[in-house]
């Protein structure tokens, strides 16, 4: 239960989110939260809160009895723009990251395959572009950083916006990978051969509260 009053009404307050835990092999899903008001003072104040709806926060629930991969995306997505190389080490492309490690200590090595259209993306770990990466007992839980770029178009070629998806399989770990689903990151392309203004929202989304909080966005 979380208590506001009129001298903290306008203070955020975080809260955290658990997951219990089982011995029971079920994978990821996914648990709403719902919220509800209950207002004390007098008839104004009651009258204020009335028919008020607060959103649900969807929460994303990992299985540590089951392999899977977890992929964190910076920003919440992933979103590249292609570019050229402007010298001295500048380029107009935008490239975005994300990292990703496993849910379950594997008993062997685990090699995740990374299937995409290498057309239109690249994906780099350090220096190195890469299709595959592979986990051991030792580090399987250390988030590893990949990197995500644009092929630029070799002539030119105007095109609208497209998706590629990053489609993440395993190979080995033991009976915890053996049916470990399918991970996948959806990467907005933007062509660089096509005017727009790109918009990127702080945290994915732009809130505000009258008098109280603003927002910002690039």
């Amino acid at each position: 239960v979380l208590k506001y009053t009129q001298a903290d009404w306008g203070t955020q307050k975080q809260v955290w989110v658990k997951a219990s835990h089982d011995d029971t092999a079920e994978g990821e899903r996914k648990v709403m939260i719902s919220h509800s008001l209950r207002v004390e003072g007098d008839a104004s104040v009651v009258a204020a809160y009335d028919n008020v709806a607060i959103s649900n926060v969807e929460a994303r629930v990992l299985d540590d009895d089951q392999g899977a991969l977890l992929i964190t995306e910076s920003g919440g997505k992933t979103r590249v723009l292609e570019g050229v190389d402007l010298g001295g080490g500048a380029s107009s492309a935008i490239e975005d990251t994300y990292t990703v490690s496993l849910s379950v200590q594997p008993t062997s090595d685990v090699t995740v395959s990374l299937d995409y259209d290498h057309s239109q993306i690249e994906v780099w770990q350090g220096g190195v572009q890469i299709d595959s990466l592979t986990f051991t007992a030792a580090n399987w839980d250390q988030p590893v950083t990949l990197t995500v770029k644009a092929v630029n178009d070799t002539p030119a070629v105007r095109e609208n916006t497209q998706t590629a998806r990053i489609k993440h399989t395993f190979s080995g770990g033991g009976a915890a990978y053996a049916g470990a689903p399918l991970a996948e990151v959806a990467v907005q392309v933007n062509d660089d051969d096509s005017a727009r203004v790109l918009v990127t929202e702080s945290n994915g989304s732009t809130r505000v509260v009258s008098g109280v909080s603003g927002d910002d966005y690039t």
